[in-house]
């Protein structure tokens, strides 16, 4: 094993054909998969099908501006990838895919470089930490989700920021520091979680150079000013907009956990879960939200477990600080690099999420591996580590078999929707997706039968969802859509009526109320809903549209027109609105 490693380590060619044929073996299938949950987030934006011609659009926008025109959070580095392969591939899932896992590739060369400088004296510890990282089955959302490209950058530009800022160290030169900063930068332009490698630089200084407190700040200052001049980049493209702090239990099961020892407790949870699921990687689902992760209350059995822990890691990486130990390091780095998705200073748009694991599970890894290194080295079975390489490839080949499983549930909606409802039936919202499949189906369906079962079954998943929590307010939307389509108009407003109760700014349920309006005569009252939802959306083109209806039926010609020609120009693929428009009188 140890000749093999040699020879790896010594040969780049080598080294790149092993990452290539393993990171194709894990995810080579996924390749004709088509686009999967929400990938038309950033497939489908509109900057994004521009091309090339869209960047300037993309870049001086945020992140979801051309998708749903929300402003709040600003990652234009993928978004600038998906309009250079749209313009090069027609945007094909199929060409995606493959630079998606090409960036895996390059990944895993990158972490392996960066893991010899970090570890010199240890070329099998990152040989194995490299294959383990690869094959890790919490992975498999970023790979095989186009989405996640942003997760997959962010990673690709910490290791390089590490092996440039190694160089930098070494010799003390300009060019290794510009680059670092630089893959720094377009870290953060990747996602803005990257912004924790602020941190990140001062404690590897601190536990793997062995520098003093003088050189960390002397070394550390130019990434502070590179994040300066990060934040305003942002503060250019998006003002004082920040993504506000979720208000929803269904997206967020802890909303409702507002005094800080609540928080605390289950921001502990959270850290303990991320810590179980990187350790024993199994039940893995693309969803976690209410009640399969529920709040737990300071007083609990689990939630006096997870404070514990939580607590167990402070005094532990307290006390070993000073000592540099590579152990606290990596714990610390596993630890930081979670704290904005623990939900602990501001509540974040989801419970838990397996993407978010993608960067902070590497450093867990590490130091499994490390701590098995130091144990075997420390009683003295190191000379003969054949039985060590045997457990490592055995976990290697566990890894990857539950990987290429956990593939399968990638290739569709239905396929993804069904697998997490055998893990997590307890969620809503995984009951309101399946619901949404069968919803599909039955409106893509010809045949009046097969349109009645599969409505049938959508809500069914539908009233469980809402059975779960009443407060699933996509449920009762889509509910209302059902029964508005299948002319049960008033079922349908009882359960847009039932969203706004939830939700008073969901811009879709007001529109559908506002057909519903126009159906009954109720002209009035269609007006003042339609002019709400562009209020809370004002570039809706459903209702834009149907407030040129309502007052086309007021005989409100001018009005009519104005409205028409806003929803025509946002989308000029809308017949109706084209032969309304034409009914005008001139």
């Amino acid at each position: 094993m140890n000749k093999l490693i040699e020879q790896l380590n010594a040969n780049h060619w080598l080294k790149l054909a092993l990452v290539f044929i393993v990171c194709f073996a894990l995810y080579g299938k996924t390749l004709r998969y088509q686009l999967v949950l929400d990938d038309d987030l950033v497939i489908s934006n509109s900057f994004v099908q521009e091309g090339v011609a869209g960047i300037p659009k993309i870049v001086t926008s945020g992140y979801l501006a051309g998708f749903n025109g929300e402003s709040t959070t600003y990652r234009p580095m993928p978004l600038v990838m998906f309009a250079i392969e749209k313009s090069l591939f027609d945007g094909k899932p199929l060409q995606s895919r493959f630079i998606h896992i090409l960036m895996y590739v390059l990944a895993g060369l990158f972490l392996w470089k960066m893991l010899l400088f970090w570890f010199p004296n240890q070329k099998m510890l990152a040989f194995i930490v490299t294959l383990l990282f690869l094959a890790h089955p919490i992975h498999t959302e970023v790979v095989a989700n186009l989405k996640s490209r942003d997760e997959l950058l962010a990673f690709l530009f910490f290791t390089l920021m590490f092996i440039s800022f190694h160089r930098y160290v070494q010799v003390k030169q300009i060019r290794p520091l510009l680059f670092s900063l630089l893959w720094f930068l377009l870290a953060m332009l990747s996602k803005e979680s990257a912004v924790m490698l602020l941190v990140l630089v001062p404690l590897s200084l601190w536990f793997i150079y062995r520098q003093s407190m003088l050189n960390m700040a002397k070394m550390t200052w130019p990434f502070l000013a590179v994040f300066v001049v990060y934040f305003g980049l942002r503060w250019l493209v998006l003002g004082d907009q920040n993504a506000p702090e979720e208000r929803f239990i269904i997206n967020n099961a802890f909303v409702h956990a507002t005094g800080a020892l609540d928080r605390i407790t289950n921001s502990a949870h959270l850290l303990y879960l991320y810590f179980a699921k990187t350790i024993w990687p199994t039940q893995l689902s693309w969803d976690y939200s209410f009640s399969t992760i529920q709040a737990i209350a300071p007083s609990s059995a689990i939630g006096l477990f997870s404070l514990v822990f939580a607590g167990v890691l402070v005094v532990v990486l307290a006390v070993f600080t000073p000592k540099k130990s590579t152990l606290v390091f990596l714990l610390s780095a596993f630890i930081l690099m979670l704290i904005p998705v623990l939900n602990l200073f501001i509540l974040i748009g989801a419970n838990f999420a397996e993407r978010f694991l993608f960067l902070p599970s590497l450093f867990l890894v590490i130091a499994v591996v490390w701590l098995v290194f130091e144990a075997t080295s420390k009683f003295q079975v190191a000379k003969n580590r054949t039985a060590l390489s045997i457990i490592f490839v055995a976990v290697f080949l566990l890894f990857s078999g539950q990987t290429i499983n956990r593939n399968t549930d990638w290739e569709s909606n239905e396929t993804l929707f069904a697998a997490s409802l055998i893990t997590n039936p307890e969620s809503a919202r995984v009951q309101t997706s399946v619901g949404t499949v069968y919803r599909q189906k039955a409106e893509q369906s010809r045949q009046q039968q097969t349109q009645a079962v599969n409505y049938e079954k959508s809500v069914k998943h539908y009233k469980q969802a809402i059975e779960i929590l009443p407060e699933t307010y996509d449920a009762w939307y889509n509910l209302g859509v059902i029964y508005q389509s299948t002319g049960a108009t008033d079922l349908a407003q009882n359960a847009f009526e039932e969203v706004l109760q939830i939700d008073e700014t969901h811009p879709d349920a007001r529109n559908n109320l506002g057909v519903i309006f126009i159906n009954q005569g109720s002209l009035d009252e269609a007006e003042q809903m339609l002019l709400k939802a562009i209020e809370y959306k004002p570039n809706h083109t459903g209702a834009l549209g149907n407030l040129g209806v309502v007052y086309h039926n007021k005989k409100q010609f001018d009005l009519a027109r104005n409205y028409y020609q806003k929803s025509l120009t946002i989308n000029p693929n809308q017949p109706i609105m084209i032969k309304n428009l034409g009914l005008l009188k001139p």
